[in-house]
């Protein structure tokens, strides 16, 4: 019997993405067929790190509004899942080429010149953690995109004055943990840096007038902006003689958002991302910054992205769909009995106030019917919703939308796929991807190490096979359909603006 041919080694890349309670880590193989990660692992900081007394990654203060995270924590996570990952059979950690993460934003980490010292030759994660002078975040929505580390840091200074005089460095969460990686201070990337609420988007740099504005001195106690594919240095001597990891290029770390788009394959304009949950956001991929979003951030990839947040997102379908019993399978075979646009009926489903709209008096108001029919509800609740995205999408791209990524925690019905393919006239699919920020971290990783050599770095070859779905998931509009939306959306529109500051009438 012959032996089996050797596998060829090929290059390894690791991202990772520390969350609100997790640290994960993903694995791929830069080149080759494989397109599925080697290596998967997560660390959730309440039950692997009980020492640091968290709920849900965080502990809460005096006041109810603020919970607060320990630098401490996300630096022991990162050193446990290095240990994790040293000694895997899955993985031959000699090919580790690039290192990528992205990190939860609206969170600042402070640190004293001692603790910068340390970043240069210290023996475990502890010890420089030790020296630190603080961390704190508010824990905004996962998905909210506000400018609160410009507010944090503006509070810190006027509130610990003299510990902010003794700060010698001001980190992102993600620049924090980079900078762990390498061993002294990593740049904060574009990306991250929009996020802060300090940068000037068109010239890609700390805004002066920002800068001022929040805090003295404030310049020089932050990194420097550095574009997305800049490489920080090498993995620290730490990391490579305690876990025999090679010397690794450590490529800025990013924030979550801007990965995960990676991770979903959403890499150019026209790309509209969804992400529904109790609050449903949507991302809309652009060429320029454009004013009236919720969030503008610069992407890794080129471009922006304007964020739209939706307060009343699975609360009111939830509210529908449990109104008369239903699981999605049984709404699913409702929406074949209602044809799209639902007989020119619609809803404007505002359970709660909201800021898009900016609603003032909650209360569902429903346009040509009334209660109590299953079928044209639970249409109209999934029209509605898709309708106001698309809209309000529409009005901050600078390019017609040609794709909609949907990314759920729970697996989305065809025919809702359906609708919103329909509705924004574009080639619809969920995204499959378990972790997307993570996976987007690695493929980061991938294209800074292309673009630094001689292979092509096109993020459309460097996403290939990662994101791409299955062609049977891939949802095209009907052209019928399209038809009738795009009337219905101007008639919701209307409704919508006319509606946003007046009660619900009885």
């Amino acid at each position: 019997m012959q032996p089996r041919p050797k596998r060829e080694a090929l290059p390894l890349y690791l991202g990772l993405d520390c969350g609100i309670d997790t640290l994960t880590a993903i694995v791929i193989e830069g080149e080759g067929p494989r397109r599925s990660p080697v290596f998967e692992h997560v660390l959730n900081f309440d039950r692997d790190l009980p020492i640091y007394g968290t709920t849900a990654g965080v502990r809460h203060g005096g006041d109810p509004a603020d919970a607060h995270a320990s630098a401490i924590m996300w630096a022991d996570a990162l050193d446990g899942m290095m240990a994790i990952l040293a000694v895997s059979a899955e993985v031959d950690l000699h090919q580790l080429r690039g290192i990528s993460g992205s990190a939860r934003p609206h969170a600042s980490v402070y640190l004293n010149r001692f603790a910068r010292d340390t970043f240069r030759s210290f023996d475990h994660t502890l010890p420089l953690a030790r020296q630190l002078v603080g961390a704190f975040s508010r824990h905004d929505s996962p998905v909210s995109i506000e400018a609160s580390v410009r507010d944090q840091i503006r509070d810190f200074h006027d509130q610990q004055p003299g510990v902010y005089a003794a700060t010698t460095r001001i980190h992102t969460v993600a620049s924090f943990l980079a900078s762990l990686l390498v061993g002294g201070d990593a740049p904060i990337d574009f990306s991250d840096g929009s996020g802060t609420g300090l940068m000037d988007l068109a010239a890609g740099d700390w805004s002066t007038a920002a800068l001022e504005a929040t805090a003295p001195g404030l310049r020089m106690r932050l990194p420097e902006v550095r574009p997305s594919s800049t490489i920080a240095g090498a993995l620290a001597a730490y990391w490579q003689a305690r876990y025999s990891l090679p010397a690794a290029a450590v490529v800025v770390w990013t924030a979550d958002t801007p990965s995960t788009l990676i991770g979903a394959g959403a890499v150019t304009a026209g790309t509209v991302a969804i992400s529904l949950g109790a609050s449903d956001l949507v991302l809309a991929c652009t060429r320029e910054p454009r004013p009236g979003a919720a969030g503008v951030f610069a992407l890794p990839t080129g471009g922006f992205a304007s964020a739209v947040h939706f307060r009343n997102g699975s609360l009111a379908r939830d509210f529908i769909r449990n109104s008369y019993g239903l699981d999605w399978p049984a709404c699913s075979r409702l929406l074949e009995q209602t044809p799209a646009g639902n007989h020119g009926v619609f809803m404007l489903p505002w359970l709660e106030d909201g800021t898009t709209p900016p609603v003032r008096h909650s209360g569902i108001r429903r346009f040509g019917f009334g209660p109590g029919n299953p079928a044209m509800d639970v249409r109209a609740i999934l029209e509605a919703q898709a309708m106001t995205m698309a809209n309000h999408a529409a009005a901050l791209s600078d390019v017609p939308s040609r794709r909609v990524v949907v990314m759920s925690d729970d697996p989305v019905e065809r025919p809702v796929l359906q609708i919103i393919a329909d509705v924004f006239d574009a080639e619809t699919y969920q995204s499959e991807v378990a972790n997307p920020a993570c996976l987007g971290a690695a493929l980061r990783a991938v294209h800074a190490d292309r673009l630094h050599g001689d292979t092509p770095a096109e993020w459309s070859e460097v996403v290939a096979g990662f994101t791409d779905p299955r062609a049977a998931d891939r949802v095209t509009p009907i052209a019928a359909h399209v038809a009738v939306y795009r009337e219905l959306r101007r008639r919701y529109a209307d409704a919508e603006l006319l509606h946003q500051r007046r009660p619900p009438i009885s």
